[in-house]
């Protein structure tokens, strides 16, 4: 709101002015009673009225017996650098960075919760997994401590990784903000093949930015060497991604990765996924892709060669094939080959009967020698008499 002429009233700033004297002046109030601690988390979350605030608080704490603490994430926001700036321009003012914690530091920890999960995981598994995120540690205990009340017999031996650390997981990625989610997402999507510089390709974003939020998501223990410490927390943070957003992803990721001369396998399965094939250069890749055919049905068996024919008793009334027709051995003749009747019946220059009804025609005699009986007895009949 703004002064009007003429009016009492004061403006906006003035208002948020007064609010914050007075605000300050209860907490030094306090602080003459004792010692007094003020803890603020998520101050990347803070309005410019809580930062303004926080500026005149910081100011008068020099030689008042009142410790502030502000937690933020790893999340370099433009909106607090000068916050930040200021801060830092105080003589009284520290900056801690607290990393995650050392294997040592996650065995205190288990140790410190032996009373609620007396079956807790080794502390060198659970480093592994969690990187040294506490949230992440105690997600892991409470599935640890529920798959184990539910086994009546001895407890698992390693770390069980199921709800609680999915839902930990996605806890971590949007606490960081939406540009370290989005290039969370970007990871999962490319799996072993991201690099910063290829997330940066993947998202439109520049290197320096891909290189934060590989920093921050390592920071958070959910990183190790570029790459998702376990794949339950690289489903966790892909299942978590729209449709739409997943399609797109995996389509420029095969576009980036065939670019790159990532082996075809690879680029198929972001192929796949997208269900993208417009592209001229996709089809040959998932031809390449394809496994090569292999032939269901084995082999025919066939007997060696000269092999005799099988045996059979003489009484057995079971139908056999016929013996497989074999070959001479090399060097010998062959036997003269097999004629039919019909061929034996086909005599130099006569034919068989050919047309319907032949196969019931007899064959034409061969003619017998003039000298025959018969045929000088049928030559001396005259025709129309019948011979006896």
């Amino acid at each position: 709101m703004t002064e009007r002429p003429g009016q009492g009233t004061e403006t906006l700033e003035q208002q948020h002015a007064r609010v914050i004297h007075e605000f300050c002046t209860l907490l030094l109030d306090l602080a003459a009673q004792g010692p007094l601690v003020v803890g603020i988390d998520d101050v990347q979350y803070a309005d410019r009225l809580s930062l303004q605030f926080l500026s005149s608080l910081t100011r008068r704490l020099a030689a008042k017996p009142i410790l502030l603490v502000l937690n933020e994430w790893a999340v370099l926001e433009p909106a607090l650098d000068s916050f930040r700036a200021e801060l830092l321009s105080h003589s009284h003012c520290r900056r801690i960075r607290l990393g995650p914690l050392s294997p040592a530091g996650v065995a205190e920890l288990l140790a410190d919760h032996a009373d609620t999960w007396p079956s807790s995981p080794p502390h060198t598994a659970c480093a592994a997994i969690s990187g040294g995120n506490p949230l992440l540690i105690r997600a892991l205990l409470e599935d640890h401590a529920r798959v184990a009340g539910r086994i009546s017999a001895k407890a698992p031996a390693g770390p069980v990784v199921a709800d609680a650390f999915r839902e930990a997981v996605l806890v971590c990625v949007h606490r960081c903000g939406p540009d370290v989610l989005e290039g969370a997402q970007g990871l999962t999507v490319l799996g072993d093949a991201g690099t910063p510089a290829l997330l940066a390709r993947l998202l439109d974003i520049e290197p320096p930015q891909a290189d934060h939020v590989v920093e921050v998501l390592t920071m958070a223990g959910l990183l190790a060497d570029g790459h998702f410490r376990h794949p339950a927390a690289r489903a966790a943070v892909l299942d978590n991604i729209a449709g739409k957003d997943r399609t797109r992803l995996h389509r420029r990721a095969a576009g980036l990765l065939y670019q790159e001369g990532a082996q075809a396998t690879t680029v198929a399965a972001h192929l796949i996924t997208c269900d993208q094939t417009d592209a001229p250069w996709t089809v040959p890749v998932l031809r390449e892709a394809a496994p090569p055919p292999t032939d269901t049905h084995p082999p025919a068996t066939t007997p060696p060669p000269h092999a005799p024919p099988p045996a059979h008793p003489p009484n057995d009334p079971t139908p056999h094939p016929a013996p497989h027709p074999t070959t001479p051995p090399t060097g010998t003749t062959p036997p003269p080959p097999r004629t039919t009747q019909a061929e034996r019946l086909r005599l130099p220059g006569r034919a068989l009967p050919a047309g319907p009804g032949a196969a019931g025609r007899r064959h034409p005699r061969r003619p017998r020698h003039p000298r025959h009986p018969r045929t000088r007895r049928r030559a001396a009949t005259p025709r129309g008499v019948t011979a006896r």
